[in-house]
């Protein structure tokens, strides 16, 4: 009878034991869920909104940095220009001293910051950056700012100033587009209202314009005969005499017919200036009734105009 009892004891034990280690390993499985998980959990904003939002960010928030300009933008190569950079942030949650101008590298890296920009109590932000490049192409700006009460700091549009090698630092009004790829190869600035989406042929397009603005070496004739050269075979509408950077520069209007009645209007301006001849071009369709905004467009720009030499 004592081996049966303690048989049985025995059996007891071990059915105890098996049960509670079953038990326990239950309890491991249970799902993380129920651990404290602080990586994902959300938590009441700042401000007090306890609608899920997740960490440093309020529900429903957004913040915005609009009107990013940069004048000029286009400057030239191997000769220091002053850009002003400018925005609005309407937003009174912005950290004033936190709005800051990047230059983006395209490499994936740290953009460094040039500076910081100023605001005044309209929320107008601006700063004033000195350029000087060695190459052509285009320099990518951002601006960056922080809001109180968001962890994740608000970016603007990205604007961009085109180096050029042939002199000229100018304002391109916003509805014209530089041709960037025209500028790294060290050719002039050349801008389109259309992204230079021709039509067969080259042809401008209707409701399109264009303009150019190389330079070449002063020539040794004079100047009335380098126009009579360049113009030969147009109509000549118009001569005067335009002042461009103090320069005095002679301009033209004429036309150019091409058959199947495509005409085209055109103005010439040509500045001699230290040891090169500046010109600038606006060609357009006759007859679009846009013509008229794009000679404004244009007086705008040559208004603009600074030789670097």
């Amino acid at each position: 009878m004592k081996r049966i009892s303690v048989g049985i004891v025995i059996v007891a034990l071990f059915a105890f034991t098996t049960l509670w280690l079953l038990a326990q390993t239950q309890r491991g499985q249970q799902p993380m869920s129920n651990q404290p998980q602080l990586r994902n959990q959300t938590f009441p904003s700042a401000v007090g909104n306890s609608s899920g939002a997740s960490i440093g960010t309020l529900a429903g928030q957004s913040h915005s940095i609009t009107q990013v300009a940069a004048t000029p933008n286009v400057i030239s190569t191997n000769a220091t220009a002053s850009v002003t950079v400018s925005a609005v942030i309407a937003d009174p949650t912005v950290i004033p001293n936190s709005v800051n101008l990047l230059r983006l590298n395209g490499g994936g890296n740290q953009p460094p910051i040039l500076g910081q920009l100023h605001g005044d109590q309209n929320g107008n932000y601006s700063i004033q950056v000195a350029f000087d490049e060695a190459t052509a192409g285009q320099i990518s700006l951002q601006i960056s700012a922080a809001f109180r009460g968001d962890l994740k700091r608000t970016l603007s549009n990205i604007i961009t100033v085109g180096v050029n090698t042939q002199g000229v630092v100018l304002s391109i009004p916003p509805q014209f587009q530089i041709d960037g790829n025209a500028l790294t190869l060290g050719g002039p600035v050349s801008l389109t209202n259309f992204g230079a989406q021709y039509q067969q042929g080259g042809i401008v397009p209707p409701g399109g314009a264009e303009l150019d603005f190389p330079s070449i070496p002063l020539p040794t004739t004079t100047l009335d005969t380098l126009i009579a050269y360049e113009l030969a075979g147009a109509t000549i509408t118009s001569s005067s005499t335009v002042s461009v950077d103090g320069v005095p520069c002679r301009a033209m209007s004429y036309t150019d017919s091409y058959g199947g009645g495509l005409t085209y209007n055109n103005v010439a301006v040509y500045c001699p200036h230290g040891g090169l001849l500046y010109k600038m071009y606006l060609s357009d369709r006759s007859g679009d009734s846009m013509g008229g905004q794009f000679l404004d467009s244009f007086q705008q720009i040559l208004s603009s105009i600074q030789f670097a030499e």
